[in-house]
């Protein structure tokens, strides 16, 4: 993703469906996968509900840098049995 295409696509989110990751919150499956799932969620809420609060510049930095390695660690999580 450019930085030309992300500022294009940048407008705050206005959908708001339950996300994803909200049927493992009573086991807690999720967060033993993901140590940093209390941030993301604070950020998905912050992106949902914050609007005109939100910084571009702290959403490209997280889609640069902490995507990539989030999802290195999710598909080696979800290669693994039992997962």
């Amino acid at each position: 993703m450019t930085r030309s295409f992300f500022n294009l696509r940048w407008t705050p989110a206005r959908d708001h469906r339950r996300s994803a990751w909200s049927g493992s919150k009573e086991d807690g499956s999720l967060a033993k996968i993901i140590p940093d799932l209390p941030r993301i969620v604070g950020l998905r809420n912050r992106l949902i509900h914050g609007y005109d609060s939100v910084d571009p510049e702290l959403v490209w930095d997280v889609t640069k840098n902490k995507i990539p390695p989030l999802r290195k660690q999710l598909d080696l999580a979800l290669s693994q049995p039992g997962t």
